[in-house]
């Protein structure tokens, strides 16, 4: 009787063994499908990812993999994390352990978080860590680490910072070969370019977007047109009818069009009645009542004689720079680089120092030992 309910508690310790093991497999090939569909199919990928039994990932790293795929799964399906409580057990995994690619995606995305929670200056903090890790193969993540970097930039309104990010970015996508993001980011570089007013080389690159136009999308093709216009608006005013023409003729999606840059130039060519209704449009599209929005109000306002309703519009304009400017005084987002150069270099010499006494007391032995 004993031997029976022995060999029934070993075959029972048998079967939870096989199918923890079973289970175990069947994990980490959810995980591994769950990668390799990340970049094509991300739907999919977080589909496979939310259908994990969280208790089945028993080790450290099997959770550190898990929280780092499901907030990029979560990212790129446009979900933004303002917390990092999902992505916490992989920041602190891959900090002793993992690959350089692994640390950089892991701190990437933590910058992301924070970025989506308005703490630019904390997010700065992870990007710039990242960079420690980047490598030459790791082009597609490290696009993305300049790129955001470079809006980070642009938010605090350093744009020749956020114009050498661009550049990075633009040229590890185009190492990529990621068509896609490499046209994107020298759009970016464009309007950067238009802001430092840089229009030669705002003109320059819009070049290089024309040279491409074949494999441009629409939304592409729009924010061509769009700096094209709104650089004309400023650099070269006798070409803003024909080139506001040729934007609402190619693209014929009106949600794609830059409503409050055609606002402008209808407002420049005196027909207020087509800026006021493109202004409407820009709102109408999910465009933001922001400073340039209320900017572009004003002005309009002010050319057709509404002056009451054009200093409320300019107070709106003037309240919103000024929390802006109050919120970059207390960033000290773009000194981050800097101070983190100098603490490596620090540390660099710290380290370099200890070698040399290290080497040194260890000569000495050495010379003892031998007389």
């Amino acid at each position: 009787m004993k031997q029976k309910r022995l060999i029934a508690a070993l075959a029972g310790i048998s079967i939870m063994f096989f199918a923890g093991c079973a289970g175990d497999k069947t994990t980490k090939d959810a995980l591994k499908n769950a990668e390799v569909l990340m970049e094509e199919r991300p739907e999919e990928s977080l589909e496979i990812l939310e259908t994990i039994d969280r208790e089945m990932l028993t080790s450290r790293k099997e959770k550190a993999e898990f929280a780092l795929l499901y907030s990029i799964a979560l990212d790129k399906n446009y979900i933004d994390l303002q917390s990092d409580s999902i992505i916490s057990p992989a920041v602190k995994y891959y900090r002793c352990h993992g690959t350089a690619r692994e640390k950089l995606q892991s701190l990437y995305y933590l910058g992301r978080i924070y970025y989506n929670a308005g703490d630019i200056e904390e997010a700065m903090r992870q990007y710039v860590e990242a960079e420690r890790y980047v490598t030459n193969t790791d082009n597609k993540i490290a696009g993305r680490l300049y790129k955001a970097k470079a809006i980070a930039y642009q938010d605090i309104y350093d744009f020749n910072s956020a114009l050498e990010q661009a550049q990075f970015a633009a040229d590890r996508f185009y190492a990529a070969r990621d068509t896609v993001r490499h046209i994107n980011t020298l759009i970016d570089i464009a309007v950067i370019y238009c802001l430092l007013a840089k229009y030669e080389d705002a003109d320059n690159c819009l070049k290089i977007l024309k040279s491409k136009f074949d494999i441009l999308n629409e939304r592409q093709i729009s924010y061509y047109y769009a700096i094209l216009l709104n650089a004309s608006l400023i650099n070269s005013p006798d070409s803003v009818q024909s080139i506001l023409y040729e934007y609402l003729t190619t693209v014929t999606n009106d949600s794609l069009i830059n409503w409050l840059y055609v606002s402008e130039a209808y407002s420049s060519l005196g027909d207020y009645s087509a800026a006021s209704t493109s202004l409407d449009k820009y709102i109408y599209y999910g465009g933001q009542k922001d400073a340039a929005y209320y900017w572009t109000s004003a002005t309009l306002l002010e050319k057709i004689g509404d002056l009451s309703s054009a200093i409320e519009a300019y107070k709106r304009y003037l309240e919103i720079t000024d929390d802006d400017d109050l919120s970059i005084f207390y960033a000290d987002t773009k000194f981050i680089e800097e101070r983190y150069i100098n603490e490596l270099h620090r540390v660099k010499l710290q380290m370099s120092i200890i070698i040399v006494v290290l080497s040194f007391n260890t000569s000495v032995k050495i010379y003892r030992a031998k007389s």
